[in-house]
């Protein structure tokens, strides 16, 4: 999990993000596919 800075993924699956989580940007990198460029928090 991390979070996305800029840029849009999509995720074809998202179970394992709390509301919290998804309103504070946060992804799950091993299933995120980037839709152009992205910033991630690392």
């Amino acid at each position: 999990m991390v979070k996305l800075k800029s840029g849009q993924v999509r995720m074809s699956v998202e179970d394992a993000l709390g509301e919290d989580d998804k309103t504070e940007g946060f992804i799950l990198a091993c299933q995120a596919e980037p839709d152009g460029d992205v910033v991630l928090e690392a």
